[in-house]
């Protein structure tokens, strides 16, 4: 990695960001390490709500207590707990804020922080980024000289970066009420009157600010290994961050000949290795990542490593790269192309399948950790049903497209006579959402007649969807998979990695509370009447989120399968989940262990082995192969 901190050498604030499972905790780890070792002190911060930072590094973690490395005494690791990070930062700023929106709105005290505990942004990404620019201002101190942001997966790091525009837009609504709340007050007193507690949005936008200046400081590292999908979302991603004006320093991983959009500052190989955790591993990571010959060139010119040296050294490399997991040179070439690598087990091949298929499961859960292979598994089981079925992506990244060949969005594709695919779309659609909130809003303010204080009463109830509960949008945007229950489809739902997925379990109960908090505010403002469709909508939104969150908890037509790997940091985080999920009601219908060779005994009550395929499987040919392959044991 000193061909890393070297490029990084002006950048105090590295960002490690990729897929899901391609690597980016142990490049993380490695990077934040060999850093340390080189005298600088070191702060390693993982934002990932499924992080799995402390067996990395061989130690117990508590999440939300930064804790000194057993490695280096200039490292210091922390896992960040957004829950309880987010209600210690609301604590000290509670009564102000609660004031404020008492004053600028319709509602009671009880009510006001009713609403004020689900819609300050208090989850993974908006608190983690007000942490993240906290811990740079501790960098401009010189508290510390680097910090080391291990990122979740793909669709959330890229909230994460915009999470100073939707704090931005909730601190605007925020003074929207202040400012309803000062013309009040400036009527009765004859007098200009600011409220004090604007003072906390003041030290909110100073936060937003300091946030706003690291990320244009910082390097970002994308990690990355061989594999179509992979390199998809690679590209994807490398472009995402090109978009935001950010600064992709190097690529580490290089597998399959990936070039970025726009090319990578550095370009680094790192061969697959027996162990890659604890002090020993992770500074055998570090020492075995080498520079790729010939791929070095100045950030965003387009011809970075791709030069003859640069595309032998990749291919070259490819083979090899899998941090933290298993080498394909030590891997048995496959029998042929889009067969399953050979395997000795009992159970007779299909097992699996048809023990799935004689199921009457009506909404099929697929969890796990990032890189496990839950939308190839996912595909496979949907395009194995021999049912109707729509297969959904609840993850912003997903990735089903690149399996079927087809772009997917916020309308469904038909695959197959029964079989429709559909990724999320959660910015779109509630985009369209809040448009005719604020189209109705707008009509019945016109149709009264405005004075200046009727304009604000418009602006505040306008405003008032910028408050919503974060993760509303993604609920929004799912909502329509009602309609497909209904029309007798089975509902196979590919989700997020772990900790967004038990989030979204949340989120219909959120969603429902907010809802009624924001029909209250209407009623009170006297409009509720006048907004007619507004009211409407609202109400059978508010219905709906009752349905869509009985039906995606009920044990006898919901069913969750883990899909996880014989690897002991996935094991790790999916003995977590599963804990986790026991509380939830919902039904876990077993344990996919995907790329078996082996039987796992302590996997489940259930286990189904999806065999080691090569190459991975894409396409409804291969996936139905894949999935007729399947046995249970």
């Amino acid at each position: 990695m000193r061909s890393l901190l070297a490029a990084t050498g002006t950048h105090p604030f590295i960002f490690v960001v990729g897929k899901g499972g391609v690597g980016k905790t142990t490049t993380a780890g490695a990077i934040a390490l060999a850093a340390a070792d080189a005298g600088d002190a070191t702060h390693l911060i993982t934002t990932d709500p499924a992080e799995s930072l402390g067996d990395l590094f061989h130690m117990t973690l508590e999440k939300g207590r930064p804790t000194a490395s057993p490695c280096s005494e200039l490292l210091t690791l922390e896992a960040f707990d957004a829950r309880s990070w987010g209600e210690a930062w609301l604590a000290p700023r509670r009564q102000a804020l609660a004031e404020i929106m008492e004053r600028g709105t319709w509602l009671d005290r009880v009510d006001v922080d009713g609403l004020l505990a689900r819609t300050v942004p208090g989850v993974d990404e908006a608190m983690g980024a007000l942490r993240i620019a906290q811990l740079a201002r501790a960098q401009e101190r010189g508290v510390i000289r680097r910090l080391v942001v291990d990122t979740a997966p793909t669709g959330h790091t890229l909230r994460l970066l915009d999470a100073g525009r939707s704090l931005g837009a909730w601190v605007d609504a925020l003074r929207t009420m202040a400012q309803k709340a000062d013309v009040v007050a400036s009527a009765l007193l004859h007098t200009p009157v600011r409220l004090r507690e604007e003072r906390v949005l003041d030290e909110v936008e100073e936060e937003l600010d300091a946030l706003e200046r690291l990320l244009r400081m910082a390097a970002f590292v994308i990690v990355h290994r061989a594999g179509v999908v992979v390199r998809a979302e690679t590209d994807r991603l490398a472009m995402r961050l090109r978009e935001r004006g950010l600064q992709v320093t190097a690529l580490v991983g290089v597998g399959g000949g990936t070039e970025l959009p726009g090319g990578a500052g550095l370009e680094l190989a790192v061969p697959f290795l027996e162990a890659t955790t604890g002090c020993d591993g992770l500074r055998r990571v570090a020492s075995a990542a080498t520079a790729i010959a010939g791929a070095q060139a100045v950030p965003g010119s387009p011809n970075a490593g791709a030069g003859p040296a640069g595309r032998a050294a990749r291919d070259a490399a490819a083979p090899t790269h899998e941090v933290g997991g298993r080498s394909d040179r030590t891997r048995p070439p496959a029998p042929s192309p889009g067969a399953p690598v050979a395997m000795d087990w009992p159970g007779a091949p299909g097992s699996g399948a048809d023990w799935i298929r004689r199921s009457d499961w009506r909404v099929i859960w697929l969890a796990g950790k990032g890189g496990v292979g839950k939308s190839t598994c996912a595909a496979a089981l949907a395009v194995g049903l021999a049912r109707p079925v729509l297969l959904y992506s609840t993850d912003p990244a997903g990735s089903l497209g690149d399996l079927f060949g087809r772009t997917l969005g916020a309308d469904a594709v038909a695959i197959t006579p029964s079989l429709r695919v559909q990724q999320v779309a959660a910015e779109s659609v509630f985009a369209e959402w809040v448009a005719a909130y604020r189209s109705e809003v707008e009509r019945v303010f016109a149709s009264l007649g405005l004075d200046h204080a009727a304009a604000l009463d418009r602006r505040v109830i306008d405003s008032l969807l910028d408050v919503a509960p974060p993760g509303i949008d993604e609920i929004v945007s799912i909502d329509h998979i009602l309609d497909s229950v209904e029309r007798e489809e089975t509902l196979v739902l590919d989700t997020a990695p772990t900790g967004h997925f038990l989030r979204l379990l949340e989120m219909p109960g959120l969603a429902l509370e907010w809802t009624h908090a924001l029909m209250r505010i209407l009623l009170r403002a006297g409009v509720a009447g006048s907004l007619d469709a507004l009211s409407e909508r609202m109400l059978r939104f508010a219905k709906r989120l009752k349905r869509l969150r009985a039906m995606l908890t009920d044990p006898g037509h919901a069913a969750v399968f883990v899909v996880t790997l014989d690897e002991p940091m996935v094991w790790s985080e999916t003995r977590r989940l599963r804990a986790a999920l026991s509380a939830t009601g919902i039904r876990e219908a077993g344990v996919i262990l995907n790329r078996a060779r082996a039987v796992e005994p302590a996997a489940a009550e259930r286990t189904v082995l999806a065999p080691d395929w090569s190459p991975p499987p894409a396409g409804v040919e291969a996936l139905g192969s894949f999935f007729d392959s399947w046995v249970l044991v």
